[in-house]
């Protein structure tokens, strides 16, 4: 087996996403090796950090801070609406009350777009940058630090003997940060919505689940992120996760018909029970779940071959949502 595989396999084993045989097949693989020992370790010890993370009590300094910068954009965005409103009364002006002025403007418009695309569209496009031999790395080219595709000629027999390569060069960059830092929260949602290994995107979404509670403002792309793969992803621990890093958001439309979108399309009943704990969460959290939203679950299930889920889904609407 290779290790890559392996290391798959691992990301589910930790997730309780195996079925016995497979388990076994990985225990084995830690006997024979010592190699897929360490893997075993090291995974083990990610999940052990991240099974006792605790969310950090925030700095009072911090939190007072953070009021005043949302003070700041509010007065910011007050101003910029009255802009806006003062812009659209001189518009409205312009083109409601004064039509001569209005036929003048658009007459000068369309002559600047006719002179321009006549100006624009006889120029060149500037000239691909030429590197001199010195501005070549080929170390770390040799290290694969720089990926090199798309080699093509240009004008490879010239008079004087020059020949002229041009290629793509793709250089990898790393990033260090805590999850807290948004910059990392895209990149982790980045690799939950493109990577082909699933075992890479439950480890993403497991790390946003985990920190997610520790932001005070989690960014609007990590949260689309999370309903896609929650609706998309193949791999039913990915949605798992997706679904438990959602639930620590505030609750809006968007949330619940996801959670909707859970019970009538998804195929595992884990998923289903686990959408349906979701709903029974917000009646712990004191949050209104009106009774055309409970007359939707009900019809949603109506149809559910699973015995145990239309169950769960009567004590749910009894227990949990009965001072409704």
């Amino acid at each position: 087996m290779k290790i890559e595989k392996f290391r798959e396999l691992l990301e589910l084993y930790f997730l309780d996403e195996l079925d016995q045989d497979q388990r076994e097949l990985v225990e084995n693989k830690i006997l024979e090796s010592n190699e897929y020992k360490r893997e075993f370790d090291s995974y083990q010890k990610f999940y052990s950090v991240i099974q006792n993370s605790k969310p950090k009590t925030i700095d009072e300094n911090k939190l007072e801070n953070f009021r005043k910068e949302l003070f700041n954009k509010i007065e910011v965005e007050q101003a910029s609406e009255k802009i806006k409103a003062k812009q659209k009364s001189f518009w409205h002006f312009i083109f409601f009350t004064n039509y001569k002025a209005a036929y003048t403007m658009a007459t000068t418009l369309l002559i600047g777009f006719f002179l321009g695309y006549i100006i624009f569209s006889s120029t060149t496009a500037p000239p691909i940058q030429k590197l001199a031999e010195n501005e070549i790395d080929l170390d770390a080219i040799d290290r694969n630090e720089i990926n090199i595709s798309n080699i093509r000629f240009q004008n490879p027999f010239s008079d004087e003997g020059e020949i002229e390569i041009r290629f793509d060069a793709i250089k990898p960059i790393s990033y260090t940060g805590d999850a807290s830092d948004p910059r990392i929260q895209r990149l982790l949602a980045a690799a939950l919505s493109t990577s082909d290994n699933p075992g890479l995107r439950i480890r993403s979404v497991n790390t946003l689940s985990s920190y997610s509670s520790q932001s005070a403002i989690m960014d609007p792309k990590v949260k689309q992120a999370l309903i896609n793969a929650l609706k998309t992803d193949k791999n039913a621990g990915v949605r798992r996760e997706a679904l438990n890093a959602l639930m620590k958001f505030n609750y809006d439309d968007e949330i619940r018909d996801t959670y909707l979108f859970v019970l009538a399309n998804d195929e595992n009943p884990g998923l289903k029970v686990a959408a349906i704990n979701a709903f029974a969460e917000l009646k712990l959290q004191g949050k209104s779940v009106d009774n055309e939203l409970k007359n939707i679950i009900e019809n949603e299930l109506t149809n559910d071959n699973q015995e145990h889920i239309k169950l769960k889904v009567a004590s749910l609407i009894r227990e949990e949502f009965q001072d409704e």
